[in-house]
């Protein structure tokens, strides 16, 4: 992370810090003093936001017998509604004749272990949509974060459309008519659609003309087009589906064309470029991931990202299984479900770590 350029809202955003002020122990409290140490300048942000959170107190909510049973009668209720259907596609992966019957015998169990992970959950999400509410009413800036396993779209002022990822976050100004360019701040995965402003709409509308969005290092600079954005790992990467693309840092540049990936580590020294199907990169934002020949590694990353589990693999070789066809991210049950009857492997949830094994 490029702590240097953090302000106080950057701070109570990021998870490591909240972690540090909220659990702290011995390295988290190397970690930060460090930083303090080689960064005095940042030390008033970083102590502002250590305050905020230390103030924001709340109240954990116990769930009892009852409300346990009506969460998750709720939460196979919406999961009867899904159904799972593959795209019109050759590639698509078959479904396995025994996946309904297996749905069934598997969701009261599956819904059942992850009961505990809910529950905890809850005065996390109360603390992070206060925390949301505060920084709106305190900055004159709209912040959006999504938790494990959601998705959200979000209107911009321009009638720009972002659609954030899973545990993700996006900010930008209330207003923009009083900037030099549209700027979004992006921590995680976001698909945009920016909406394409002519000189003349710039006259009579006073938008400004310019787009960009600022993550860890890296800006890119937008005219009128679809493009994702992920800063996940230590790195930038931008796929873009069509339009102009402009990434820009340290002092180096690229413009992209349609289909073009790029990756810039978060250090800069590393840029990696090819042809891609921007597709497979955005499916997400459909709810569903479109693979192609995607390694059970690669599928591993999005478990990660989307649902929260580290992924283990208890055989180094499962890692390389290539699969191809569009998979369902409704949910983690769904998902498992499908992945160990088309690959037959096999899954185990041990506390947050999901176990891959034949």
């Amino acid at each position: 992370m490029n702590y240097q350029s953090y302000a106080i809202e950057d701070f109570l955003l990021d998870k490591k810090f909240r972690d540090w002020v909220e659990h702290p122990h011995e390295d988290l409290d190397v970690f930060w003093n460090d930083f303090l140490s080689n960064h005095p300048e940042k030390a008033e942000e970083l102590m502002s936001a250590k305050e905020i959170l230390q103030k924001m107190k709340f109240k954990k909510h116990s769930l009892s017998a009852d409300e346990v049973s009506d969460l998750l009668a709720g939460i196979h209720k919406g999961k009867d509604k899904a159904v799972v259907r593959p795209a019109a596609d050759d590639n698509v992966l078959p479904m396995h004749p025994a996946y309904s019957t297996a749905q069934t015998n598997n969701r009261t169990l599956l819904g059942r272990r992850r009961t505990l992970s809910i529950a905890a959950s809850i005065s996390l999400l109360f603390m992070f949509t206060a925390l949301i509410l505060w920084l709106s009413i305190h900055t004159n800036e709209e912040v959006y974060a999504t938790a494990y396993g959601e998705t959200k779209p979000i209107s911009l002022p321009d009638g720009s459309l972002a659609t954030l990822n899973a545990n993700s976050s996006l900010r930008f100004p209330s207003a923009w008519n009083d900037r030099e360019a549209r700027e979004v701040w992006l921590e995680g995965e976001a698909f945009f659609e920016v909406k394409k402003i002519s000189q003349n709409d710039n006259l009579k509308s006073q938008m400004p003309y310019k787009f960009v969005v600022h993550t860890d290092g890296v800006a890119i600079e937008v005219l009128g087009t679809e493009f994702n954005v992920n800063t996940r790992r230590e790195k930038v990467q931008v796929v873009l589906n069509s339009g102009k693309v402009r990434l820009k840092w340290q002092e180096k540049e690229m413009l992209m064309q349609p289909g073009e990936l790029i990756e810039v580590s978060k250090k800069g020294s590393e840029v990696a470029q090819r042809i891609v199907k921007p597709e497979t990169y955005s499916s997400w934002k459909e709810n569903h991931l479109l693979c192609d020949a995607t390694t059970l590694r690669e599928i591993a990353q999005t478990i990660e990202d989307r649902f929260g589990y580290e992924v283990v693999f208890q055989d180094r070789q499962l890692s390389q299984i290539e699969v191809s066809g569009t998979i369902p991210l409704d949910n983690m049950e769904t998902f498992e479900l499908v992945i160990s009857r088309l690959i037959n492997v096999h899954f185990e949830l041990k506390g947050n770590k999901l176990l891959i094994s034949k």
